[in-house]
């Protein structure tokens, strides 16, 4: 089977291969000392075709499509969730921020010694056939260091930066090798900025170098790859254009729907007297970026607002509001009835909302982070997810999903790995700590269940031999 997931991925070429391989957090929210999720496959031989190929020449030389995190409430869970968010949003905007502003990180308050430390963050991926190391520690005033390793050059050395805050000289000490003409602009980045955000958003001019187009791979991941859900959220109304424009696409979501609620018949798409207010948010930004005129942008503004069809299309934005509506039949007669999806169920209309985000994650191998994945889903939808994502068939692109969870009924090893499976538990300093279930010595008793040993809550007092998979 993983000989099989090698030829899958040359069939996209090396240039395909996008994939998160670790996620270190330390001192953010409830975690104090390091701790990392590591999406790397360990040597277990059980399930090999929940595994994909990274292309990598040394290790990781596969990852896993999918992980379960599990912890009681308070865990830590959903904080390292949020710590994902949180990096994605400043490698995108830390040049965005106000002056004034300080930056949003929250260190290990319970510790006399962590709230002096800055915080740390750090992702291991795969972009353009190459691990990549990239990460920083910073508190609400500044970064005080930040790094990017590229491995696999030709040199046996990573090319890459480093950038560290001096307070003697108050001022950065710069590294940096294989990036011609980067040390200076390094030097000159404002303290609360990222180098990536800036050198990658057009604030330098880069060279042709290939190095160059790796450093842009890492940004794109942030900005292009890695999606990150805290909740899942009511149905997005916005989404019915898309589908109006896909066929394909309705009769994909259409399937997932049918997964839980066997009732659906179809999906229709019907014209609507208002737009939805997601509509009317993206539609706004829109003019804001098609027109430099304030009086038409004020007069489409305000049609917008009005759901004014007409008169947005005498100013030059011809739309018609839609609505999506889920068909039933009625059991006695057989004649079709379509429902607003007002109507129905919170969980169905949070259904459809994964769905839409799912579609777009397998298409386009994108890495998924959700939190309480079980928030409206029923057990059989997460076993389809999971499903999914684990099969290379279905997963043509390596789409990863990384989900928290309370079903203990999914921690099931007839189709989960242990290297898949995660455990979250504060210890007796009330920091979070976060191990797999491949690293634990476990001796279950007669007739005793996974499921039931973690709802006794002692994993934590397990002993475990926890070593990085991926060595640095």
């Amino acid at each position: 089977m993983a000989q099989g997931n090698v030829k899958i991925w040359n069939r996209y070429g090396l240039g395909a291969i996008t994939m998160l391989i670790e996620f270190t957090i330390e001192n953010f929210g409830s975690f104090n000392r390091p701790q990392c999720l590591e999406m790397a496959a360990t040597k277990l031989k059980r399930l090999p075709g929940n595994l994909f190929a990274t292309g990598l020449k040394y290790n990781p030389p596969r990852a896993t499509g999918t992980a379960l995190i599990y912890g009681f409430n308070a865990s830590g869970k959903s904080q390292m969730v949020k710590a994902a968010q949180f990096m994605r949003d400043l490698v995108l905007n830390s040049n965005r921020k106000p002056v004034e502003k300080k930056l949003a990180v929250v260190p290990f308050l319970l510790d006399p010694e962590s709230t002096s430390r800055p915080s740390s963050l750090e992702v291991a991926i795969v972009v353009n056939g190459r691990l990549c190391r990239y990460g920083f520690k910073l508190d609400q005033n500044l970064i005080w260091e930040e790094w990017l390793s590229i491995y696999g050059g030709r040199r046996g050395a990573p090319d890459g930066f480093r950038r560290v805050y001096d307070k003697e000289s108050n001022s950065y000490q710069v590294e940096v090798k294989g990036l011609k003409g980067i040390k200076l602009a390094i030097q000159h980045v404002p303290e609360d900025w990222l180098v990536l955000t800036h050198v990658c958003q057009g604030h330098f001019t880069q060279g042709p170098d290939h190095q160059w187009q790796d450093v842009q791979a890492v940004y794109n991941w942030f900005k292009d790859k890695l999606r990150v859900m805290p909740v899942i959220d009511a149905m997005p109304h916005d989404k019915a254009l898309e589908l109006s424009r896909d066929t394909d696409r309705m009769v994909w979501i259409l399937k997932f729907l049918q997964v839980v609620d066997r009732g659906i018949d179809t999906l229709q798409l019907e014209k609507s007297e208002r737009l939805s207010p997601d509509v009317q948010l993206d539609l706004i930004d829109l003019v804001g970026r098609i027109t430099t005129s304030h009086e038409k942008k004020s007069a489409l503004v305000n049609a917008i607002k009005a759901s004014d069809t007409e008169t947005l299309a005498k100013l030059g934005l011809d739309f018609q509001g839609r609505e999506l509506k889920i068909v039933r039949s009625m059991p006695k007669t057989g004649d079709a009835v379509s429902f607003s999806s007002s109507l129905e169920s919170q969980g169905t209309n949070r259904v459809f909302a994964m769905a839409s985000c799912v579609k777009d994650v397998i298409d386009n191998g994108y890495a998924l982070m959700i939190d309480e994945t079980e928030i409206g889903l029923h057990y059989r939808l997460s076993r389809f997810l999971l499903d999914l994502f684990n099969d290379p068939a279905q997963n043509k692109h390596g789409a990863q999903l990384v989900a928290t969870t309370h079903k203990s009924n999914l921690m099931d090893q007839s189709f989960m790995r242990a290297d898949q499976l995660w455990m979250m538990e504060k210890d007796e300093y009330h920091e979070s700590r976060l191990y797999p279930l491949c690293d634990m010595t476990i001796q279950l008793e007669k007739q005793q269940t996974w499921p039931q040993f973690f709802l006794r809550g002692n994993f934590s007092q397990v002993p475990m031999n926890r070593m990085r998979r991926v060595p640095e």
